[in-house]
């Protein structure tokens, strides 16, 4: 935001009004590509200057995620969710501590949700780190990942069916959409749902409402696990190639192998 009004760039005409400058826009915030393996790294959005060891303060990153102002990971090894600047200072490791086996974590405006994977739950904290319910949602067969939206939480599972519920946890819909043979990465951007179907290679989509469900929009990934979405390109981790790929949001220009990323990448996001 501009923190005051531009001063007049020209004297005041004799008979006519002042002159004011225009207003130049406001420069885009660069955007990147952020992956977890058994460190943290950050690309360009073409895959360009790739940084394995962007942060290496993590233990077994698994998900992650990007907001505004922060990075977020699940810290596998250790039960907590981490936190750190997007330029990859000021780590810390407990951001969200006593969490069990995390595996995915997403970020709204407000909240922070993240899967417990050992114990069948969503948890979910101010996105301060404030008021953590590790039991969020429950009962859940062994969570993977976590997409939110401004009116739904998705999250895959267990089995092969994408389960979604109200932002308060309520109203939960256990069999939303049939998702292939192991659904495990999801993501939403603007009236679609994404995910990756591990066992298949693939990379599905459908209407946020789970209507027009197409199990093989991409196809030929190398057992991909996380997936991210902008409004230009949808990004996943391909597992057993050890490589971040790449597609324009319709599906087309598929780059199965856009960059190395370490050894067996597991979460990606794209974002400031």
């Amino acid at each position: 935001a501009l923190a005051a009004a531009v001063t007049l760039a020209g004297a005041v005409l004799a008979a006519g009004p002042a002159y004011a400058a225009p207003l130049s826009p406001p420069a885009a915030a660069r955007q990147y590509v952020y992956w977890s393996a058994h460190t943290i790294g950050r690309a360009n959005l073409d895959g360009s200057d790739a940084n394995r060891n962007f942060i290496t303060d993590a233990s077994f990153p698994q998900g992650i995620a990007v907001s505004s102002q922060y990075l977020y990971w699940d810290n596998n090894s250790i039960d907590t969710i981490g936190r750190a600047n997007l330029d990859g200072t000021h780590v810390v490791g407990n951001f969200i501590p006593g969490a069990n086996g995390p595996t995915g974590v997403a970020a709204s405006s407000q909240y922070l949700y993240w899967t417990n994977y050992n114990s069948g739950t969503i948890g979910r904290a101010a996105i301060g780190g404030t008021g953590i319910n590790q039991s969020f949602i429950t009962g859940i067969n062994h969570p993977y990942e976590v997409a939110v939206t401004s009116g739904y939480i998705y999250w895959t599972h267990v089995g092969h069916w994408i389960s979604r519920a109200s932002l308060d946890g309520s109203h939960i819909q256990w069999d939303f959409i049939d998702a292939g043979q192991t659904p495990a990465g999801i993501a939403a951007e603007g009236s679609n749902l994404y995910w990756t179907d591990q066992t298949g290679n693939r990379i599905g989509r459908a209407g946020l409402d789970g209507s027009h469900v197409d199990q093989n929009f991409i196809t030929g990934a190398s057992t991909p696990l996380a997936i991210s979405a902008t409004a230009q390109y949808l990004y996943w981790a391909n597992w057993r190639s050890s490589r971040i790929a790449r597609a324009d949001l319709n599906g087309t220009a598929v780059n199965q192998a856009l960059f190395k990323a370490g050894t067996n990448p597991r979460g990606v996001a794209a974002g400031p």
